[in-house]
């Protein structure tokens, strides 16, 4: 699938970077955000919002393996994938429905209709029975 062909690391926080090459190419943007909590807010005061996920495009940069903290977990940094403008498209809404999920407390296990939940479930699946049927 598409996760398992990008290259993808960890950084200090515990975060995700996942690499790719596309033609389309954009800005920066903040594709989910949440409210801080109460010990951001202490621990930052001017805190209005912590970023959850975010696309780094045209003049954005991002710190990287081999820099302190951050660690290479899949692929390589001298084969970048290339994704098509679909893949980017459907990652990225993808990535922005389940991030608009509210947080459950521990051990809840929601049942979700994921065709209502995420309309862009529809996009992908056909773009993957397209895909599929090329093969």
């Amino acid at each position: 699938g598409l996760v398992d062909r990008l290259t993808i690391e960890t950084s200090p926080t515990g975060g995700r970077h996942a690499l790719y090459r596309c033609e389309t190419v954009a800005g920066n943007s903040k594709l989910a955000t949440r409210p801080p909590t109460h010990e951001e807010i202490a621990t930052n005061p001017k805190s209005r919002e912590v970023t959850l996920i975010e696309t780094r495009g045209t003049g954005g940069q991002f710190m990287a393996a081999p820099n302190h903290g951050y660690c290479l977990v899949q692929g390589t940094w001298c084969d970048l994938p290339t994704i098509s403008p679909a893949e980017r498209t459907i990652a990225l809404r993808a990535l922005a429905g389940a991030a608009s999920f509210p947080a459950l407390p521990a051990g809840i296990i929601p049942q979700v209709d994921t065709r209502a939940a995420a309309p862009w479930l529809d996009d992908y699946i056909a773009f993957s029975r397209d895909r599929a049927s090329r093969v």
